[in-house]
């Protein structure tokens, strides 16, 4: 029986949030890319959460954030429309990052974004290369797959956060979980 080096090397997840920033600054906008592995985290609120806190440290360092944060994001429930992420643009407002945000979602059939393209050119860069057997070699694939405004890739590895406590600090409330606590004890 002939088996070949791919029936010995386990594929990895790569986890990418992709970002598109839109600013007077840039006419075309400027994509960045978060990744992880999947020994390091999941595609969960947490994870989505620390990508966009490490998103704004990395443009505060630019002086490129407004007082006024419009982000436009995919329906992905389990990611963007969590209550943690209601938490994280409710701690960016108090602690003064920005003033006003927000947060909207393109009409069923009309999602094509700004990072779709992003992420297109990143896959039309990855088929160009034969093999790809690092996450470093990845993150270099990304970096270089638009000449003329070079993503920017932040791994994510070392600055994961607990957004779960996000909640519990700023005395918020879930209260589609609280109600669905209530409707549970009150039918036994």
């Amino acid at each position: 029986m002939s088996t070949s080096k791919a029936f010995y090397l386990r594929q990895v997840w790569l986890y990418n949030l992709g970002i598109h920033l839109i600013s007077t600054q840039q006419q075309n906008g400027k994509g960045f890319f978060h990744v992880w592995t999947e020994d390091q985290g999941s595609r969960g609120p947490e994870e989505i959460g620390s990508s966009l806190m490490a998103f704004l440290e990395n443009i505060k360092d630019q002086a490129m954030a407004p007082d006024h944060l419009i982000a436009w994001s995919d329906s992905a429930g389990g990611q963007n429309k969590k209550f943690y992420i209601v938490c994280l643009w409710h701690y960016l407002i108090n602690s003064g990052v920005f003033r006003k945000i927000d947060h909207k979602f393109p009409e069923v059939g009309h999602t094509f974004m700004d990072s779709d393209r992003d992420f297109a050119a990143v896959e039309k860069s990855i088929r160009k290369h034969q093999s790809n057997y690092t996450i470093d070699q990845y993150i270099s694939i990304m970096a270089e797959a638009r000449k003329k405004t070079p993503f920017n890739v932040t791994r994510m590895a070392d600055k994961f956060v607990d957004i779960k406590e996000l909640p519990r600090k700023l005395g918020l409330v879930d209260r589609k979980k609280l109600q669905l606590t209530r409707n549970f004890h009150s039918e036994m």
